[in-house]
């Protein structure tokens, strides 16, 4: 690795090949490619072998997959609300995914709503304008079965599947096996 702060050589001969994946892994997605704050894009090569790994572009990008109509489409009726026609607001959505994969995507403004409390009492909420959280969802549909599978598989928080009382229960079975430290 290379950057501002100097050269890095890893010894990877007692490196499991789990971990090999994800060093592979951050190559490809272009970890520390912003050179400013120190590391600078790696690239990863055998000195012994003369091998480099090649740094390979995807043939399509997740966020264009986020952007296909039936992933739009999908998004759309996940969250329906009756706000209009499903071929309306396809040509909408068409039109806010050209605009996302050219890069010109502007978050709108946030809405407020009023919710009432148990007691009665009115709480004030802020959240995007429906058409935008339709977009949030189509990303979120293609980018998180890629990134689940590189999560820990004790890793609980905010994963589909997966509450507080999965990870109760991980501990509960840790503990009995004998383990007394979490993390």
């Amino acid at each position: 690795m290379g950057g501002l702060l100097g050269r890095l050589v890893l010894d990877t001969t007692e490196m499991p090949l789990e971990q090999w994946a994800y060093w592979v892994l951050g190559q490809y997605i272009g970890i520390g490619q912003r050179r400013a704050f120190g590391w600078g894009r790696y690239q990863l090569e055998s000195p012994k072998l003369g091998y480099t790994f090649q740094r390979c572009s995807p043939k399509v990008s997740l966020l264009r997959l986020a952007c296909q109509p039936d992933n739009l489409q999908l998004a759309y009726q996940v969250l329906h609300e009756g706000e209009e026609d499903i071929e309306d607001a396809m040509g909408h959505l068409t039109q806010l995914g050209e605009q996302l994969l050219q890069g010109h995507y502007e978050m709108p403004l946030l809405r407020e709503q009023s919710t009432e409390n148990a007691d009665g009492s009115m709480r004030l909420l802020q959240g995007p304008p429906f058409f935008d959280r339709v977009m949030q969802r189509a990303v979120a549909q293609v980018i998180t079965p890629a990134l689940d599978t590189l999560m820990y598989g004790g890793s609980f928080g905010f994963r589909r599947g997966r509450s507080r009382h999965s990870a109760a229960r991980m501990i509960q079975k840790a503990y009995q096996e004998g383990y007394r430290w979490v993390f």
